[in-house]
Order: C-alpha cells, then structure tokens, then sequence
C-alpha cells in the first residue's frame, strides 16, 4: 500500500525532522519500525550522521502503474519543497498538500496520514508449504482471530487447508503476492496504529 517508511527517532529532534518530511511526501501510510544501527542499514547509517531519511512503498509486486507514477511525482516534488531544494509550486494548497490522498481524491484532506507499528511479531507465517488463498485486502482493519487467508497442500490434495488467523489488532500492511509459499513465507503483516507523531520507545 503507499506509504512512507521511516526508522523511530532515535531522539525527539530527528524524529520531528522525519515527521515533517512524511507529511511533506504526503502518502495515506507511514510504517514506523525501531530503529537499527547495524552495519548495512541504509538508514540507520543516515540516523548516525544525523541525515533525515524516509524512504518509500508506493506500488509492490514489481509493478507500477499511473496512479503511483503520478504520486510518487507529486509527493517527491512537495518533499523536495519542503527541504528547499524546489520551490513550492505556485497556487498550491499546504493543507491539501499533507492529505494522504489518493491521486483519484478518494480520501480527503481530513484523513490525515496513518502511522502504523511494524513489530518483530507482525507477521503472520505459513506453516507449511502450499498454495495461500488470501481472506483479507491491504489497509484493511483485522481484529485477532480475524482470518487472514488459507494454505493448500498441492502435494497432499485429500489435507485439509490449514487457517491463519490475525494475532494482533491492526491494519494489513504487506500481503503475500505470489501464490505459491514455502514454510516460513510472510504471507502478511499487521501493523499496529500509532498516535500520530508518537516516537516508538526503545
């Protein structure tokens, strides 16, 4: 789903300056995860020098289409206002600008940005090897219990399919594209809300 991804904090400053530019971007989603200063981590290389850093997922599942070009070129140009790099386009409305809506207007100015919580327990993982039948749609609400989509054993055709059911209260925000799965295979993450601009605690 589009959104932008940011690392938490890791002080109040950064996290404000990162806040700030989300909404600049302006996507309907901003994932949230804690941070990490492993060696590799693009950004957590950009939190130790103190660089403000969000990246993005507009589309997935390799793909793109017109509805996403025209965001990402929309959200680029507002972010790169914000820092002062491009001016602000002349006739443009701030409040619109930090909408989170769609290209199509489907969300309005008051939607605000969702902030949601990746943690290390959001995802739901297939068991065993199989064809998965999704039950639910990304930015959808699950509550746990919730269904969340089946397994199928191709090689076993007389196993019944095996159930995954949502163990968090949250929002689908990854959903497993293609259909085959091996043991251990995301089939989905749930994020959980946040308040908006909350800094995650270490």
């Amino acid at each position: 789903m589009p959104s932008a991804f940011v690392y938490a904090g890791p002080t109040e400053d950064k996290w404000s300056r990162k806040v700030a530019a989300v909404e600049a971007f302006g996507q309907p989603y901003c994932v949230v995860v804690k941070p990490d200063f492993v060696a590799g981590s693009i950004s957590g290389a950009a939190d130790r020098v103190g660089v403000t850093m969000i990246s993005t997922e507009l589309a997935g599942r390799g793909t793109v289409n017109r509805r996403v070009l025209a965001e990402a070129r929309t959200g680029l140009h507002r972010l790169l206002a914000h820092v002062g790099v491009l001016p602000i386009p002349s006739g443009s409305d701030d409040s619109a600008s930090h909408s989170g809506r769609d290209a199509d207007g489907s969300a309005g100015a008051d939607d605000g940005i969702t902030y949601l919580e990746l943690r290390a327990d959001s995802a739901v993982m297939a068991r065993g090897a199989g064809l998965f039948e999704p039950s639910v749609d990304l930015g959808q609400h699950v509550a746990v219990g919730d269904l969340v989509g089946r397994v199928h054993f191709i090689e076993e055709l007389d196993r019944p399919w095996q159930e995954y059911r949502a163990h968090l209260d949250g929002l689908v925000c990854t959903l497993r594209h293609p259909t085959l799965v091996q043991t251990g295979t995301t089939l989905v993450n749930i994020g959980v809300p946040l308040r908006a601009h909350s800094r995650l605690e270490n």
